[in-house]
């Protein structure tokens, strides 16, 4: 796979009709739109991360976060923990 330029890859997926001939503006506020949408879930995003890291913060740690993230670190579980394997596919 070889990598383009974000707006090569929307002006690409996004179908436009065939007796239609977007503009350089048109192209350019789709990609205004897709990047503002971009924008936005990326901000939800580090919200969420940043929530999490202040959950570890020494000053107030959580112990269910530390709890959480020492036994997915280690892969250890808990003896009252209800465990489901899945198979490798």
């Amino acid at each position: 796979m070889r990598w383009r330029p974000l707006s090569s890859a929307i002006s690409a997926s996004t179908p436009t009709p065939a007796n239609t001939v977007s503009t350089p503006a048109q192209e350019l506020d789709q990609e205004i739109i897709a990047l503002t949408s971009e924008l936005a879930q990326l901000k939800r995003e580090r919200a969420k991360s940043e929530q999490r890291v202040s959950l570890l913060r020494t000053s107030r740690i959580d112990p269910d976060m530390l709890d959480e993230r020492a036994r997915y670190q280690l892969d250890y579980v808990n003896p009252h923990d209800l465990v489901r394997m899945i198979p490798a596919k």
